[in-house]
C-alpha cells in the first residue's frame, strides 16, 4: 500500500481541483488509521473491511455501493481517495512487478532480476513508498498542516460502520504535520523494486486517474 506521505500528496493535487478542506485530506488516510500499524488505534478493524475488500481486493463498487449518496462528505470522498490511490497502486505493482509462475509468484526487480515473493520483497515495496514519500514532502508537495474541529467528528460519523476516537484523530494529525515539517526519518538505501523515474509517473498517473475517476461520478460530491 502507498505510505502516507504519497496518500497526502496524490489527495493535496486532487484537492486543487475540489477546493475541500482539511477534512478532505485526513480523509485519505483514514482507512490505514483503523489497522493500528502506523498509530495506535482505539479500535483495530480487519483490513479487508477497512479496505472494502471482496475476496482480497479492493472493490470500489462495494465502497460506492454503501456511500455514494454521502460522497458531498469530505471525509467520505477523502476515504474513496485513499481506496482508489490503494487500487491504482497495487493493480500497477501486480502488473509490472509480479509474475504467476509454475514455481509460484515471483518478483520481478528494477534490474530484470526475479526473486521469489516473501517478507522481504514486501518490506522492499513499503519501504520504498515511505522513501518516495520522504522526496515528496521535500520537494513541498504534501500541502499544509492540518487541522481538525467539532465538525470532523460530526463527518466521521457518516462513517458510520467505523469507530474513531478523539486520540486516534489527534494522533494522525501530529504524524501527518510531522511529515509536512519535514520532521521525518531517513530513508537512503537505494531502490531495488522501482526506479525513482517509475515512481514520479506513477504518481502523476494515479492523480489524473482519480480525477478521472471522480468525474465519472458526475460531480456527486460537490
Amino acid at each position: 500500500m502507498p505510505s502516507w506521505p504519497i496518500h497526502i500528496a496524490v489527495a493535496n493535487k486532487v484537492n486543487e481541483k475540489l477546493n475541500l478542506n482539511d477534512d478532505f485530506i485526513l480523509g485519505t488516510v483514514l482507512p490505514d488509521v483503523l489497522d493500528g500499524y502506523i498509530i495506535k488505534s482505539s479500535n483495530i478493524t480487519d483490513k479487508n473491511l477497512s479496505h472494502f475488500r471482496i475476496n482480497h481486493k479492493i472493490s470500489l463498487d462495494y465502497f460506492l455501493e454503501k456511500y455514494h449518496d454521502k460522497l458531498n462528505n469530505p471525509i467520505v470522498l477523502g476515504f474513496l481517495v485513499h481506496l482508489i490511490t490503494d487500487q491504482f497502486y497495487n493493480n500497477y505493482t501486480f502488473q509490472k512487478h509480479f509474475l504467476n509462475t509454475d514455481e509460484g509468484m515471483k518478483i520481478i526487480l528494477n534490474d530484470g532480476k526475479i526473486v521469489n515473493r516473501s517478507l522481504e520483497t514486501l518490506e522492499m515495496k513499503q519501504y520504498e513508498y515511505w522513501k518516495y514519500g520522504k522526496k515528496l514532502a521535500l520537494e513541498n508537495k504534501l500541502g499544509h498542516k492540518i487541522t481538525f474541529n467539532d465538525e470532523t467528528f460530526i463527518n466521521l460519523k457518516t462513517l458510520s460502520e467505523f469507530t474513531y476516537a478523539k486520540e486516534d484523530i489527534e494522533n494522525t494529525t501530529d504524524f501527518l504535520n510531522k511529515w509536512v515539517d519535514k520532521e521525518i526519518e531517513s530513508y537512503d538505501l537505494p531502490y531495488k523494486l522501482y526506479t525513482e523515474k517509475e515512481l514520479d509517473k506513477l504518481f502523476s498517473d494515479c492523480i489524473k486517474f482519480t480525477l478521472d475517476y471522480l468525474n465519472k461520478l458526475k460531480n456527486v460530491y460537490k
